[in-house]
């Protein structure tokens, strides 16, 4: 069992910076070991070097780490490389050891940019240091640093940590959910019956999530094939399907050999749609990487393409030999796509389970930081709630409806002023409560603060101005919309509403 990390890198490897990612995510404490020796020695480091007294440091360095083995601790390395033997202890003991690995010419810009980490590396030239790292090799996780950023780097260092999975839901979808499940994806594409597989996915996303573990932390039986796709491209268009097409052609891909999607909700439509049309339906397994595609995108066996310029106009119902619902890949978004998309959990909690309500309320401070326990638990009891409607209202001819609350006002406000679309949802799901709550519709009065409230926990931006709803007032295509889902505030379903009252 692992208990804590031990990071080791030179002068300008932002050991510091990784491991206050690690602090939050896991809820470890930090122990800076050059800062505590130089407490102990009542010196700075520079004084110790000036004074040649690097032998005390190194011992008072050894007998530091040795004392203060526990559960919970991010070690962050001096530039004094501890003894094997010492290292050989920290493994014993379920301290797992990392390396930043990176070029010489990497560091040296960083020392240009950061002068104070001059004095360090004349300590330790780099050839020096290399060849010390060297003798305890064996003993060390070399994370691959170069290009990546720290929070990059952070989730490659999760990833070697604990592995667990559970089946949460088998009926249409098959669902495993777990903090790094993803450790066990060979074993589970063996036990459906596969002999390799084809991964569709973003290429950044491959290296931090997929090639560096199955490279370094475990041997996979498969060398899987890879397709990129672009990073910022539109990729909803049958031009992709073509292409993934003649990939598996090119290849000669049969059926023993199974898709994998690994990516957010644009990438799973895009594979689930060619998959579902080529020899009359290809097999494919579903990894959602963001929190919305986790929750919602990834299950219900729908698709969507964009076509003639009509968004989401073509789908298919196709469902995955199985999903793996892995909450590691959430600590990849940067903060503001995060917070958007916990406008999906808050819509859960409106419409199915005021107890998640209550979870956002309650547990917002570890919620923000990204304490992996919490998002997992946040992640599955969501997920839950989407699989429950999907096995009742497979066709979504009923319940599953619900699900559309707030999607009509959300496609006209991300059309015409352009926000992303969680955004544009946030917007409208204050907008219809506000609506609702004016016009003596909403029963349950206290919701419209409440869910104002947690908008404002989570730094969302809720209102338009007036120069935006002036946009949206002259649009010609809509004069007419339907409310749906309000039927948790026992409203008539649907509210028929014009475009200019419900924006007055």
């Amino acid at each position: 069992m692992i208990r804590g990390i031990y990071i080791i890198g030179l002068p300008g490897s932002h050991k510091y910076k990784i491991a206050k990612y690690l602090e939050d995510w896991l809820n470890w404490e930090i122990l800076n070991l050059q800062e505590e020796v130089e407490k102990s020695l009542h010196k700075t480091f520079i004084q110790i070097i000036e004074e040649k007294q690097l032998k005390t440091f190194e011992q008072e360095q050894e007998k530091y780490i040795l004392s203060h083995i526990s559960s919970g601790e991010i070690f962050i390395s001096s530039d004094i490389i501890p003894k094997p033997e010492t290292i050989l202890k920290l493994r014993e003991n379920g301290i797992l050891c990392v390396y930043l690995n990176y070029s010489f010419e990497t560091l040296e810009k960083e020392i240009e940019r950061n002068q104070k980490l001059s004095p360090f590396l004349k300590i330790h030239p780099y050839n020096q240091y290399q060849e010390e790292i060297e003798k305890i090799s064996e003993f060390l996780i070399k994370v691959p640093a170069e290009g990546f950023k720290d929070r990059e780097l952070a989730i490659m260092i999760v990833r070697a940590l604990k592995k667990e999975y559970d089946l949460i839901f088998s009926n249409s979808d098959k669902v495993y959910e777990g903090i790094n499940s993803i450790h066990y994806l060979d074993e589970l594409i063996d036990y459906e019956g596969f002999e390799n597989a084809l991964f569709i996915t973003y290429k950044k996303l491959f290296l931090i999530n997929f090639k560096w573990v199955f490279e370094v932390i475990k041997k996979s039986y498969f060398e899987p094939y890879v397709f990129f796709l672009p990073e910022k491209e539109e990729i909803k268009e049958l031009d992709w399907v073509k292409r993934i097409w003649s990939e598996i052609i090119d290849l000669k891909i049969e059926k023993n050999t199974v898709i994998v999607a690994m990516g957010g909700g644009s990438s799973l439509d895009l594979v689930s749609f060619s998959t579902s049309t080529f020899r009359r339906g290809f097999p494919f397994i579903s990894i959602p990487t963001t929190f919305i595609s986790q929750i919602d995108a990834s299950i219900g066996g729908r698709n969507s393409l964009h076509y003639l310029s009509h968004k989401n106009i073509l789908g298919t119902t196709y469902y995955p030999r199985f999903i793996l619902i892995d909450p590691v890949f959430i600590l990849g978004l940067d903060d503001e796509k995060f917070f958007y998309s916990l406008i999906d959990a808050i819509k859960y909690g409106l419409l199915f389970d005021e107890t998640i309500l209550n979870y956002l309320e309650e547990e917002n401070t570890k919620i923000k930081q990204r304490y992996l326990p919490t998002i997992e638990n946040l992640v599955r009891r969501c997920a839950l709630i989407k699989l429950n409607v999907c096995n009742r209202d497979p066709y979504g001819w009923s319940e599953r409806r619900i699900l559309e609350f707030g999607n009509t006002i959300a496609n006209i406000i991300q059309e015409t002023l352009h926000f992303n679309y969680q955004k544009a949802l946030t917007v409208s799901i204050y907008l219809i409560l506000k609506y609702l709550y004016e016009n003596s519709i909403l029963k349950e009065k206290q919701i419209f603060e409440r869910i104002k409230n947690l908008l404002e926990i989570y730094c969302l931006n809720y209102e338009l101005g007036k120069d935006e709803i002036e946009k949206i007032l002259k649009r010609r295509d809509l004069t007419k919309f339907q409310i749906i889902g309000i039927e948790t505030y026992r409203s008539p379903i649907p509210i028929s509403v014009t475009k200019e009252e419900f924006f007055k």
